[in-house]
């Protein structure tokens, strides 16, 4: 989602070139809903290989892919962040002050810590009264000398861009992929459901905080005991395993080691 492909896939999504067909992974019960939809697009590249002056020329394949899980997940967080700045706006509002360039400076922040510079627009105007006082202290008297005090106030204005908010609506859930694989070798489904199982770092981290093999809590300080007692899990994790203990990696049960939950 760098350089043009940001705007490609704003491109595609509203006005598809393909037909959108939906995405079924191949362990999938029949009665299971799809997964997702999507398309391909087939873009030409090329490359001057500046050592040998000569063009290289490929095709590579652009999957556009829409997932309704997280295009409900990217729409309730887009839907929050809303509703978060337009009360942050509206409490600057109750609250101006009389320095513009500042009120400027909070708008602004507020605008892109909750990410929805394209759902709002701003607009600041001051407002000038004039006000007949009388001059000096005490009690005045009908006699009394009076002088106009101009005063100066802020306001600001708050706009909600409903047409930029739906359009972020239709565009969330969709991503853009892209491979040189000839579709013969690689079927949408098939693309979808390797990225889906491709291999993460984070997924084991995971496993040891809040998955299969909750590890939590570890009420030691010092980094080299944690770093010993993850080692002892490990080992004796690898243990049971390999004894059949526990079954298969993907089994929910559990065993307890050391008074530890695995």
């Amino acid at each position: 989602m760098s350089g043009q492909h940001p705007q490609q896939l704003r491109q595609w999504v509203l006005s598809p070139p393909a037909e959108t067909v939906s995405i079924r992974l191949p362990r999938q019960d029949e009665l299971e809903p799809a997964v997702g939809k999507g398309f391909e697009v087939e873009l030409g590249k090329f490359w001057l290989n500046s050592e040998t002056d000569k063009w290289v020329r490929w095709h590579e394949r652009y999957l556009v892919v829409y997932s309704q899980t997280l295009a409900a997940s990217t729409i309730r967080g887009q839907q929050q962040r809303i509703l978060t700045a337009i009360t942050a706006l509206k409490k600057l509002a109750a609250k101006p002050g009389v320095d513009q360039e500042q009120l400027t400076h909070k708008v602004e922040n507020i605008l892109k810590r909750y990410r929805v510079n394209d759902f709002f627009s701003t607009m600041i105007t001051e407002v000038v009264t004039k006000q007949r006082g009388y001059v000096g202290r005490g009690r005045p008297s009908k006699n009394s000398p009076t002088e106009f005090v101009t005063k100066i106030s802020l306001q600001l204005h708050i706009e909600q861009i409903d047409t930029a908010i739906k359009e972020a609506e239709t565009l969330a859930g969709w991503r853009l992929y892209v491979t040189n694989a000839n579709v013969a070798h690689l079927s949408l489904p098939q693309a979808v459901m390797y990225y889906r199982d491709e291999w993460l770092l984070e997924r084991g981290f995971h496993r040891f905080k809040r998955g299969s093999l909750p590890a939590l809590p570890i009420y030691f300080q010092n980094q080299d005991r944690i770093t010993g007692l993850m080692f002892v899990l490990n080992i004796a994790m690898l243990c049971i395993y390999s004894n059949g203990v526990c079954g298969t990696a993907g089994s929910s049960a559990n065993a307890t080691i050391f008074g530890w939950s695995l």
